[in-house]
């Protein structure tokens, strides 16, 4: 029961915080807007202008004249979107779902404004305290071949990894935590260093994986914010800047351990000593740092 409470008020802070952020709108695109005619044009400003000033349900009534008056231009896709945030935001996530759902019934191939309206529709279930459909639209985005290409897919991830874990569900919560390392780094790098940093706290930390963190470092093409190229060929192994990333990254787990946990510090400080022994030993600076990180493990 405390679990699913937990699990509740975690993915319920998520949506209510990004619901408002802003960033994740479907702009209608100015070669689009250059299609219609003086009077839709107008027509189409006054609703995005209520739009702005925040006048929702003005805003909604005019999105709806537009798509009645207007059935066969090339901005319905968006102004079915516009009208559908104007029901979310203005207060009525019921409504605003099912005007999520008829825009990807009608353009689900659209995904400048289909991916969208599904991650929405999922924060409008989270309001209506339907976790299990939220989770399900959730992870309906992350696993479409087309959708989890999106850069909301990486926003997702991070929603819905912590809680996998929460359910012990962690070698799934691992490869999510993965696909949002790897796939958007370019896409969406916030997120990307985001699920990079829980795979690394898990794999250096949690439960200590080097064989892991070499395939990671080379598929994700390192571990900070902005990525590098790394040859598929190469031996991560021997590769220093891979070291030298996992070390700082050990240190510090390390120094996260009170000293009730000295034992589970050890633990975590035996196994990394055994995986940095034995490489380099040309490389002075790295053979100072082995015997002064081993020192306290023996």
């Amino acid at each position: 029961m405390a679990r699913t409470a937990a699990l509740i008020y975690i993915i319920a802070t998520l949506a209510t915080r990004c619901l408002h952020a802003g960033g994740f709108d479907a702009p209608l695109p100015d070669v689009e807007r250059a299609k219609l005619d003086q009077l839709a044009t107008h027509a189409l400003a006054m609703a995005d202008k209520s739009y702005t000033d925040q006048k929702f349900q003005q805003a909604t009534a005019e999105y709806e004249a537009f798509i009645k008056l207007y059935a066969k231009s090339p901005a319905i896709p968006y102004a079915m979107f516009q009208k559908a945030r104007c029901l979310h935001l203005g207060g009525d996530p019921g409504e605003a779902i099912q005007a999520y759902d008829t825009l990807i019934d009608v353009f689900p191939t659209l995904l400048p404004y289909a991916v969208p309206a599904l991650y929405f529709m999922a924060e409008g279930h989270v309001q209506n305290q339907d976790i299990p459909n939220a989770i399900k639209t959730w992870t309906e985005m992350v696993s479409d071949k087309d959708y989890r290409r999106h850069p909301l897919a990486a926003v997702v991830i991070n929603k819905l990894a912590p809680n996998l874990r929460a359910l012990n569900k962690t070698e799934e919560a691992m490869k999510m935590y993965r696909q949002g390392a790897v796939d958007f780094r370019s896409g969406n790098p916030e997120q990307a260093l985001q699920s990079m940093n829980a795979l690394l706290e898990y794999y250096i930390v949690t439960a200590p994986n080097e064989p892991e963190l070499r395939k990671l470092f080379k598929d994700a093409g390192g571990f900070e914010r902005t990525a590098m190229t790394v040859d598929p060929k190469e031996d991560v192994a021997q590769n220093r800047l891979y070291w030298q990333q996992v070390w700082g990254r050990v240190v510090a787990g390390a120094n996260t351990f009170t000293t009730v946990q000295i034992d589970s510090k050890r633990k975590l400080l035996a196994y990394w000593a055994e995986a940095f022994k034995g490489r380099f030993p040309d490389w002075k600076e790295y053979q100072e740092q082995l015997a002064a990180f081993t020192l306290p493990v023996l």
